[in-house]
């Protein structure tokens, strides 16, 4: 994957002891190449020009600095106002980053500040599963099966990463200290990704209100980065791929042959969604016949010029 921290973010890191969250902080210090590191309730020892503090001494006017807040248990409510300024007013105005490290997102005041975290980070134990699992609860995230089964997949040092904002998630690796990550599996897509390639194509005009329906069924959460495709499981093959780029371009198509994975998409999505065949140009997909579109377009033109008269 990309390096995380091309531009200052906040980081929840979650995972019990022993499990690899400072050692994912200090990596995302070292990419974000602050001026200072200030660790609050923990040691500074090799972050970049690293200092100890506590939340009453906090800096609040220098730029690009990172704020590493360690072991947080439980925030009382003056800390967590402290919290908040961090996230929500100096990491926009001065250019700053924050990581706040937790065992635990619930009963730790950690929860009511997730808003505001652009990444949740979960490292590898197993132990998380319950809690991330409860976070995919209550965020509505996409395909919850299928991110637990991403989870169950990681190595030791990985770490399973969550954006809230964008309900999307990816898989970091540690080596992303020297700002290599290695992209594994990252998901999510966004209604102009897929305009960027479809819009040139005849029709062009058509594609975006047929993207916003099919991206109700099929979430942005599901859609692999990599190569857009969608990821289906059948009793017969498997597993299967289906490029998105092909489905939705056969859609708009009216003399389109749909292939075999075309076709297995569109019936997942029937099956889920009554699709309007107003927004469908191929006939064996469900479209209207061609003799249906002309008579439409004959009565249209006689109610013009019936108005006219």
């Amino acid at each position: 994957m990309q390096k995380l921290s091309e531009e200052p973010r906040n980081f929840c890191i979650v995972g019990p002891s022993g499990s690899g969250k400072s050692f994912c902080s200090l990596a995302l210090a070292r990419i974000f190449s602050p001026r200072k590191t200030v660790v609050v309730n923990g040691s500074a020892d090799g972050f970049p020009d690293g200092e100890e503090a506590t939340f009453e001494d906090l800096p609040s006017e220098l730029s690009r600095v990172c704020y590493v807040l360690e072991d947080v248990q439980n925030l009382e409510k003056k800390d967590r106002e402290a919290v908040f300024r961090l996230l929500n007013v100096t990491s926009r105005q001065l250019d700053s980053e924050v990581h706040v490290i937790t065992h635990s997102i619930w009963n730790t005041g950690v929860f009511s500040l997730l808003p505001f975290f652009t990444h949740v980070v979960f490292t590898s134990e197993k132990i998380n599963l319950r809690q991330l699992s409860q976070l995919l609860k209550h965020y509505l995230y996409p395909d919850k099966k299928t991110i637990e089964r991403i989870f169950l997949g990681l190595k030791k040092r990985q770490y399973l990463v969550l954006r809230p904002r964008e309900l999307t998630f990816e898989v970091a690796n540690s080596d992303m200290a020297g700002g290599r990550g290695s992209r594994e599996e990252k998901f999510g897509v966004s209604k102009d990704t897929l305009l960027r390639y479809l819009s040139h194509l005849p029709d062009g005009e058509a594609y975006p209100s047929l993207i916003d329906f099919v991206l109700e069924i099929v979430t942005p959460g599901a859609v692999r980065t990599r190569d857009l495709s969608v990821e289906l499981v059948t009793a017969r093959r498997g597993k299967v791929r289906i490029s998105l780029l092909d489905y939705l371009h056969v859609l708009n198509t009216a003399g389109a042959v749909p292939p075999r994975d075309v076709r297995l998409l569109h019936d997942y999505i029937r099956r889920k969604a009554c699709f309007p065949s107003v927004l469908v140009k191929n006939r064996a997909l469900g479209g209207r016949k061609k003799r249906e579109r002309k008579k439409e377009k004959k009565m249209e033109k006689k109610a013009e010029s019936d108005d006219y008269l």
